[in-house]
Protein backbone atom coordinates (compact mmCIF):
# COMPACT_ATOMS: atom_id res chain seq x y z
CA UNK A 1 0.00 0.00 0.00
CA UNK A 2 2.99 2.59 1.27
CA UNK A 3 4.57 1.34 -2.58
CA UNK A 4 1.67 2.47 -4.14
CA UNK A 5 1.15 5.53 -2.69
CA UNK A 6 4.83 6.75 -3.06
CA UNK A 7 4.30 5.98 -6.81
CA UNK A 8 1.00 7.89 -7.82
CA UNK A 9 2.76 11.01 -5.27
CA UNK A 10 5.89 10.67 -7.89
CA UNK A 11 3.58 10.35 -10.64
CA UNK A 12 1.64 13.58 -9.74
CA UNK A 13 4.73 15.40 -8.99
CA UNK A 14 5.77 14.68 -12.17
CA UNK A 15 2.82 15.37 -14.36
CA UNK A 16 3.13 18.71 -12.45
CA UNK A 17 6.67 19.58 -13.12
CA UNK A 18 6.27 18.59 -16.48
CA UNK A 19 2.81 20.86 -16.87
CA UNK A 20 4.73 23.65 -15.25
CA UNK A 21 8.04 23.64 -17.94
CA UNK A 22 5.76 23.47 -20.54
CA UNK A 23 3.64 26.30 -19.70
CA UNK A 24 5.92 28.25 -17.48
CA UNK A 25 3.59 28.14 -14.37
CA UNK A 26 0.94 26.42 -12.90
CA UNK A 27 -2.89 27.27 -11.73
CA UNK A 28 -4.34 25.69 -8.52
CA UNK A 29 -6.70 23.12 -10.38
CA UNK A 30 -3.37 21.44 -12.06
CA UNK A 31 -1.77 20.56 -8.36
CA UNK A 32 -5.73 19.22 -6.96
CA UNK A 33 -5.92 17.16 -10.43
CA UNK A 34 -2.45 15.81 -10.12
CA UNK A 35 -2.91 14.36 -6.51
CA UNK A 36 -6.62 13.20 -7.32
CA UNK A 37 -7.10 12.57 -10.91
CA UNK A 38 -3.75 12.31 -12.96
CA UNK A 39 -5.35 10.50 -15.55
CA UNK A 40 -7.74 13.44 -16.15
CA UNK A 41 -4.94 16.00 -16.20
CA UNK A 42 -2.56 13.80 -18.15
CA UNK A 43 -5.94 13.75 -21.22
CA UNK A 44 -6.58 17.56 -20.75
CA UNK A 45 -2.88 18.01 -20.92
CA UNK A 46 -2.44 16.43 -24.10
CA UNK A 47 -5.85 18.34 -25.69
CA UNK A 48 -4.79 21.83 -24.11
CA UNK A 49 -0.65 20.65 -25.41
CA UNK A 50 -2.13 19.75 -29.26
CA UNK A 51 -4.37 22.97 -29.32
CA UNK A 52 -1.95 25.77 -28.09
CA UNK A 53 1.26 24.54 -28.87
CA UNK A 54 1.46 23.05 -32.16
CA UNK A 55 1.27 25.01 -35.15
CA UNK A 56 -2.39 24.68 -36.73
CA UNK A 57 -4.04 27.31 -38.64
CA UNK A 58 -3.23 30.23 -36.17
CA UNK A 59 0.21 31.08 -34.95
CA UNK A 60 1.02 31.76 -31.09
CA UNK A 61 0.42 35.64 -31.43
CA UNK A 62 -3.33 35.55 -32.54
CA UNK A 63 -4.25 32.16 -30.10
CA UNK A 64 -2.89 33.87 -27.67
CA UNK A 65 -4.96 37.50 -28.56
CA UNK A 66 -8.18 35.38 -29.02
CA UNK A 67 -7.39 34.39 -25.39
CA UNK A 68 -6.69 37.58 -23.90
CA UNK A 69 -10.33 38.35 -25.47
CA UNK A 70 -11.78 35.31 -23.81
CA UNK A 71 -10.03 35.71 -20.11
CA UNK A 72 -10.99 39.73 -20.73
CA UNK A 73 -14.75 38.57 -21.32
CA UNK A 74 -15.27 36.17 -18.44
CA UNK A 75 -13.01 38.57 -16.00
CA UNK A 76 -10.35 35.93 -15.23
CA UNK A 77 -7.99 38.24 -13.94
CA UNK A 78 -4.79 35.20 -13.37
CA UNK A 79 -5.69 33.87 -16.90
CA UNK A 80 -6.24 37.42 -18.74
CA UNK A 81 -2.64 38.30 -16.93
CA UNK A 82 -0.79 35.06 -17.90
CA UNK A 83 -2.22 35.76 -21.64
CA UNK A 84 -1.24 39.41 -21.77
CA UNK A 85 2.36 38.19 -21.22
CA UNK A 86 2.28 35.23 -23.74
CA UNK A 87 0.53 37.50 -26.21
CA UNK A 88 3.40 39.72 -25.83
CA UNK A 89 5.80 37.11 -25.71
CA UNK A 90 4.56 36.11 -29.18
CA UNK A 91 5.04 39.26 -30.47
CA UNK A 92 1.86 40.80 -30.29
CA UNK A 93 1.66 45.03 -30.09
CA UNK A 94 0.06 47.12 -27.09
CA UNK A 95 -2.57 47.85 -29.80
CA UNK A 96 -3.48 44.71 -30.44
CA UNK A 97 -3.88 43.87 -26.34
CA UNK A 98 -6.02 46.39 -26.30
CA UNK A 99 -8.26 46.07 -29.08
CA UNK A 100 -8.48 42.09 -27.64
CA UNK A 101 -9.86 43.59 -24.65
CA UNK A 102 -12.04 46.25 -25.97
CA UNK A 103 -13.53 44.03 -28.95
CA UNK A 104 -13.99 41.51 -26.00
CA UNK A 105 -16.13 44.15 -24.10
CA UNK A 106 -19.16 44.39 -26.91
CA UNK A 107 -20.42 41.14 -25.76
CA UNK A 108 -19.34 40.91 -22.18
CA UNK A 109 -19.74 44.47 -21.32
CA UNK A 110 -17.65 47.77 -20.85
CA UNK A 111 -16.34 46.17 -17.48
CA UNK A 112 -14.51 44.06 -19.12
CA UNK A 113 -12.55 47.13 -20.75
CA UNK A 114 -11.88 48.68 -17.44
CA UNK A 115 -11.04 45.49 -16.09
CA UNK A 116 -8.35 44.25 -19.01
CA UNK A 117 -7.31 47.66 -19.13
CA UNK A 118 -6.27 47.63 -15.61
CA UNK A 119 -4.21 44.39 -15.36
CA UNK A 120 -2.65 45.83 -18.77
CA UNK A 121 -1.77 49.39 -16.78
CA UNK A 122 -0.11 47.26 -14.30
CA UNK A 123 1.80 44.69 -16.58
CA UNK A 124 3.02 47.60 -19.05
CA UNK A 125 4.21 49.37 -16.01
CA UNK A 126 6.30 46.71 -14.92
CA UNK A 127 7.60 45.80 -18.22
CA UNK A 128 8.11 49.35 -19.05
CA UNK A 129 5.83 49.26 -22.15
CA UNK A 130 4.46 52.34 -23.01
CA UNK A 131 1.19 53.46 -23.41
CA UNK A 132 1.67 55.89 -26.41
CA UNK A 133 1.37 54.50 -30.31
CA UNK A 134 3.71 52.11 -31.12
CA UNK A 135 4.77 50.76 -34.70
CA UNK A 136 1.64 49.01 -35.72
CA UNK A 137 1.56 45.70 -37.01
CA UNK A 138 1.27 45.85 -41.01
CA UNK A 139 -1.52 43.32 -42.66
Amino acid sequence: MKKNASTKKARSEALVERIKAKRGYLLPFHRLLAEHAPDTLEKYDEFYSQVWFERNVLDARVKELIAVGIHAAILEREGLEIHMKRAVKAGATEAEIIEAVTLAGIPAGMYTVLVGSQIWDRISREKGYSWEAKEERTP
